[in-house]
């Protein structure tokens, strides 16, 4: 679907959010990808990934990986069975940030750092996801090393 087209579709028929696989900070697979299935013995910082694949950076999850991360995929409505360390939202525009962020803070209720990456040209689009709730946000096109960073950044914050 083109921009223009997605335009009119709403947004939660624009976030195609999926359960998909799991992987450990060893690049383990685990079958099962939803968020309660996320490996916790090995102590890695638990990321969740919602939201458009089709809009993360190229090489995102081995750079997750190679950081230490425990990754999974999983929808905005099965995030909270077992509460992640962080998560990480790919969103079309700030509209559906918007409405994830939402969502998020419904079911997790501010004790989990959500960051968005957001495809949007409007210079107050930060601002407002930032006042709204989120831990950080990006627009992309963003560089893989700067958001690994800041994930690990706002982890480390968290648990202060």
């Amino acid at each position: 679907m083109n921009a223009a087209a997605a335009r009119h579709v709403g947004a939660e028929e624009r976030l195609p959010l999926m359960i998909g696989s799991a992987h450990g900070p060893s690049g383990e697979y685990v079958q099962d990808g939803s968020s309660d299935r996320l490996p916790a013995a090995t102590g890695a910082p638990r990321l969740v990934l919602t939201g458009d694949p089709g809009m993360r950076p190229d090489g995102l999850e081995r750079a997750l990986i190679r950081a230490g991360f425990a990754i999974a995929e999983a929808t905005l409505f099965t995030i909270g069975q077992v509460l992640p360390d962080a998560v990480l939202v790919t969103a079309f525009d700030e509209v559906d940030a918007a409405g994830a962020l939402d969502v998020l803070r419904a079911r997790l209720g501010g004790r989990v750092p959500v960051l968005l990456v957001v495809h949007s040209d409007s210079p107050g689009a930060i601002v407002r996801l930032l006042e709204g709730g989120a831990a950080d946000v990006m627009t992309s096109p963003v560089d893989v090393a700067e958001l690994v960073a800041r994930l690990g950044a706002r982890l480390r914050a968290y648990r202060a």
